[in-house]
């Protein structure tokens, strides 16, 4: 079992996601983000269906930051309620993980 956690994202647009993965990175909450624009996502919200366009940040990061990276992420997203979903990863290659280790804070 490896110490690094993900994060997976929703966000409104790509600038969103950007200013979002910018503060953890900044703040050493996070050692990488990746932002996939132009996912189509479709839900129900208030008894409507939607059908919006979104971005998805993937964060990694070390298990020990994750309540600080879910309390960034709730304070600067636009949406009244973020989704927010974490995940322990069960192996990372070692290099990999050295290197998240040494661009996080602790």
């Amino acid at each position: 079992m490896s110490d690094i956690t993900m994060f997976y994202v929703p966000c409104a647009n790509k600038a969103e996601a950007v200013k979002i993965a910018r503060a953890l990175v900044e703040q050493r909450l996070v050692a990488c983000a990746n932002i996939h624009e132009n996912c189509i996502s479709i839900y129900e919200w208030k008894g409507e269906i939607m059908e919006e366009t979104e971005a998805i940040l993937i964060l990694k990061t070390v298990k020990s930051l994750q309540l600080e990276v879910e309390k960034e992420i709730a304070d600067l997203h636009s949406y009244d309620c973020p989704g927010i979903v974490a995940w322990e990863t069960d192996e990372v290659n070692l290099p990999f993980e050295k290197w998240i280790n040494a661009h996080t804070k602790h």
